[in-house]
């Protein structure tokens, strides 16, 4: 199974573990945005997306892997490709 296919298989309870990169495994433990963090989101990502998800995850950062969030190419080409499935059910309710 696809390191992506068993990302999104696994949320529970408003948390999602994702896994990416090119060690074994990355982790990283997103709490769901909440109302005020996705708020705070929204405008920002009209004049800088990756600035914005930047501080969305960092916000919803729960526990795991920090290379994730801190090293620039982690960021861009594992954790932020998650962030769509992170933000859908968000959407949807806003």
């Amino acid at each position: 199974m696809e390191e992506k296919e068993v990302a999104q298989g696994l949320f529970d309870g408003g948390v999602r573990k994702t896994f990416c990169g090119k060690k074994e495994m990355y982790v990283a433990l997103m709490a769901e945005p909440t109302f005020s963090q996705f708020s705070k989101f929204m405008p920002v990502s009209k004049k800088d997306e990756v600035s914005a998800m930047r501080t969305l995850i960092k916000d919803c950062f729960i526990e795991g892997d920090h290379e994730l969030v801190n090293n620039n190419f982690r960021f861009l080409f594992g954790l932020m490709g998650q962030l769509t499935d992170l933000l859908s059910p968000a959407r949807a309710r806003s």
